[in-house]
C-alpha cells in the first residue's frame, strides 16, 4: 500500500532519529477509528507484560521494515483489519521495555477497510469506545496510551467527516 510521499518522507525521518537516539526498538501503534468509535485492545491475562491492560492495536516493527511496513503489519496480526486510511501522524511516546530496553511508539489516526475485528491470541478481547462520550477511560490502560487516544480526538474534533 502506498501512504503518500509526505508519509513516508515523514517516517524515514522518524525512524533515523530513533537510530540517532539510540532507541533500542520500534513499535507502531494505529489508532483505529469508524464512526466516532476508537477500537482499544486488551491485552491477554496470561501476557507477562501489563495482563488485562488496553491498548491500541500494534506492536514491534521488525528490523527490516519501514514504520509504515511494521503498522500495516501489526494491525492486520492483531486485528485483521487493513489500512483504508492513513489519516495523521499522531506522535510518539518512549518507554522501557520488561527487559530494561528504551522503545519508542509511533502512533497514527487511521480508517480501517472494514470494522470486523478477528483478534489475534495475544488480546482477550476488544471493545469500540465511543469518542463522543465525555467520560474517563473506564479500563486499566497507560497514560501513553491515554495521550494517543487524547490526540486523535483532538485531530477528530478539529477536522470534518461525512460520518
Amino acid at each position: 500500500m502506498s501512504f503518500g510521499k509526505e508519509m513516508e518522507a515523514l517516517t524515514g525521518n522518524l525512524q533515523r532519529e530513533a537510530a540517532t537516539n539510540n532507541i533500542g526498538k520500534l513499535l507502531a501503534g494505529a489508532a483505529v477509528i469508524v464512526r466516532n468509535r476508537i477500537l482499544i485492545v486488551c491485552r491477554s491475562l496470561n501476557d507477562e507484560f501489563l495482563p488485562g491492560y488496553y491498548e491500541i492495536p500494534g506492536g514491534g516493527i521488525d528490523p527490516r521494515e519501514t514504520i509504515l511496513q511494521g503498522l500495516e503489519r501489526e494491525l492486520f496480526e492483531e486485528t485483521n483489519l487493513r489500512i483504508g486510511t492513513l489519516k495523521e501522524y499522531l506522535g510518539h511516546f518512549n518507554a522501557v521495555s520488561p527487559s530494561g530496553q528504551t522503545v519508542r511508539q509511533f502512533n497514527f489516526l487511521i480508517e480501517p477497510t472494514h470494522d470486523e475485528v478477528k483478534l489475534s491470541e495475544e488480546h482477550s478481547h476488544f471493545d469500540w469506545w465511543n469518542l463522543e462520550e465525555d467520560k474517563p477511560c473506564p479500563v486499566p490502560m497507560l497514560d501513553s496510551i491515554k495521550d494517543v487516544i487524547s490526540r486523535a480526538i483532538h485531530s477528530r474534533k478539529g477536522s470534518t467527516h461525512g460520518e
